[in-house]
């Protein structure tokens, strides 16, 4: 199944020349080299990897894999924005380096405060309840610009909108 949603994502991929492809152990990502974020990420949630911690992981952090422009944790610095992540990281909380796998600024894209934690909050919550229902999805989560570009920090664009697309994987 992993092999299946690699190929499908990557055909995309491939018709975006700044992009490059990021395959984490936990999920895959691909990230725009030319606006510093990630243009969507995806993973497999399963019912069984959902465990209540309440530890987070501390701090967010540049890619060490990553061999173009990426944002930094300065970037966001008194911004106004959240750093919002794409694969959330309540999804993984069941290892310690899979939830620090989502705090690389590569899952990461600015939202608005009451956004990211508000609407998009309870969507991603909402998510974690339909994987109880049906066992396993597959997430994939992107952003998408309009004609407006704002940005941020050094060259960090802010997405106009937000997706989140879930297939259930059992029947």
């Amino acid at each position: 199944m992993k092999k299946f949603l690699f190929l499908l994502i990557l055909s995309h991929s491939l018709l975006i020349k700044s992009q490059l492809l990021l395959d984490r152990k936990y999920y895959v990502t691909s990230f725009d080299c030319d606006h510093k974020v990630p243009q969507w990420s995806a993973y497999i949630l399963d019912k069984e990897k959902l465990v209540q911690n309440t530890k987070r992981y501390p701090t967010f952090f540049t890619d060490p894999d990553l061999k173009c422009n990426q944002s930094t944790n300065k970037d966001y610095t008194h911004s106004g924005y959240d750093r919002g992540h794409l694969a959330p990281a309540a999804d993984f909380e069941y290892s310690f380096d899979a939830e620090k796998s989502v705090f690389y600024l590569t899952n990461i894209a600015p939202q608005f405060p009451s956004f990211n934690r508000g609407q998009w909050e309870h969507l991603e919550a909402y998510t974690r309840n339909l994987s109880m229902k049906y066992d396993s999805l597959i997430v994939i989560t992107g952003i998408v610009f309009d004609s407006y570009q704002q940005s941020i920090g050094d060259g960090v664009y802010v997405p106009n909108y937000f997706f989140k697309i879930i297939f259930s994987v059992t029947v």
